[in-house]
């Protein structure tokens, strides 16, 4: 039919009206139900009444010392160079593994439902390894877990057992997304632990900033890597997000704040928030 794709390409141009619209309309909805200023000032108006001074807001515009803006840095860098490393391989995953591996959509598609289930089960665990080594040398666990997952991807080729490949790159792949989330959980604590009372936004900030930055540049390069390689060199593309990754090893390696550990829970259900 020839006017199929005319009418696949208006599907998706109402696709993206519609989820533009709802994201305004849930904009308006937000700014007109949280008055954000009149809550502020609530909160000076309580303390003002109970004479209660907020020390951290009162020093947050003071600038770092020289130890900590560099400890910031490194930890922005660290961020950043793992969403290079990462995102360069997330985002062409769908194209490498149909293309080079010759693997079906939908067991493509089947990759990435386990990759997000296996993530949102992970955050225990990683909060449980956060509580006994300290966030530093969980995220320094985390780097090595990625780096070992991803070499064997480097070597895997449609010339092998298509069960066995398959089965392996769904491992090294799911491995390497278990190091994402221990990154991802303990970097952004480790920005905010820097910050002082009000400006906790700010650090928030820095550290989206970094990690969307990455994540903005990266697949262009990744894609370069993909566009000038021959089928038997694509493997590249894990070359080049193993070395990423390797950058944020030693930035994080040299950070020295930050790292508050935070408190170790008795009990397993404690880290859902329930008291005792």
């Amino acid at each position: 039919n020839a006017l199929a794709p005319e009418r696949y390409s208006a599907s998706h141009i109402w696709l993206f009206v519609t989820l533009g619209a709802i994201m305004l309309i849930m904009l308006i909805a937000f700014m007109s139900v949280v008055r954000e200023n009149k809550f502020v000032q609530m909160r000076y108006d309580e303390e003002k009444r109970w004479s209660v001074v907020d020390e951290e807001e009162v020093h947050c515009n003071e600038p770092l010392g020289k130890e900590k803006r560099v400890s910031l840095f490194l930890i922005l860098g660290t961020v950043f160079m793992w969403f290079m490393g990462w995102n360069a391989i997330k985002s062409h995953l769908t194209t490498y593994a149909t293309t080079i591996l010759k693997f079906d959509d939908s067991f493509v598609s089947i990759i990435n439902i386990l990759n997000g289930a296996g993530g949102a089960i992970a955050l225990l665990p990683v909060a449980i390894l956060a509580a006994k080594f300290g966030r530093k040398k969980t995220i320094l666990m985390g780097v090595i877990i990625a780096v070992c997952a991803f070499i064997p991807c480097i070597f895997l080729n449609d010339s092998m057992h298509p069960v066995g490949l398959q089965i392996g790159f769904t491992i090294c792949f799911l491995v390497a997304g278990f190091g994402l989330v221990i990154i991802n959980v303990n970097t952004l604590p480790m920005v905010t632990e820097l910050a002082k009372g009000s400006n906790v936004g700010q650090y928030t900030g820095y550290y989206y900033v970094a990690s969307m930055t990455a994540q903005a540049i990266t697949p262009i390069i990744g894609g370069a890597i993909l566009d000038n390689t021959s089928d038997d060199q694509k493997g590249l593309l894990f070359v080049y997000g193993i070395c990423c990754i390797a950058v944020a090893f030693v930035t994080m390696f040299f950070t020295k704040h930050g790292d508050n550990r935070p408190e170790r829970k008795k009990k397993v259900i404690e880290y859902f928030g329930e008291e005792e």
